[in-house]
């Protein structure tokens, strides 16, 4: 194969072929950058769910009739969904 067909295999596999070849970053790069990314964005999303989690802790344990605690748990699961923390 000829050294310019392997090297647009190359790219088309990546889903680099949109992009010009000086504008995309070396493979070393890119891996690490999405990493990082992934994991700032997943500590975000953990730091939520434990922060929704706490504050639903803190207002059941404030509750003494169990039927309000319920009545809570189900405002929470209509604003949060199926994401909220489970009681």
């Amino acid at each position: 194969m000829r050294e310019g067909v392997a090297q647009q295999l190359v790219l088309a596999a990546a889903g680099l072929d949109a992009i010009g070849e000086k504008s995309w970053t070396a493979v070393d790069d890119t891996p690490l950058q999405r990493s990082r990314t992934r994991r700032r964005f997943e500590k975000r999303v953990r730091k939520a769910n434990a922060k929704e989690k706490r504050e639903l802790q803190a207002a059941l344990t404030e509750l003494t009739q169990p039927a309000l605690a319920y009545k809570a748990a189900v405002e929470v699961y209509r604003r949060y969904g199926a994401e909220a923390g489970r009681v």
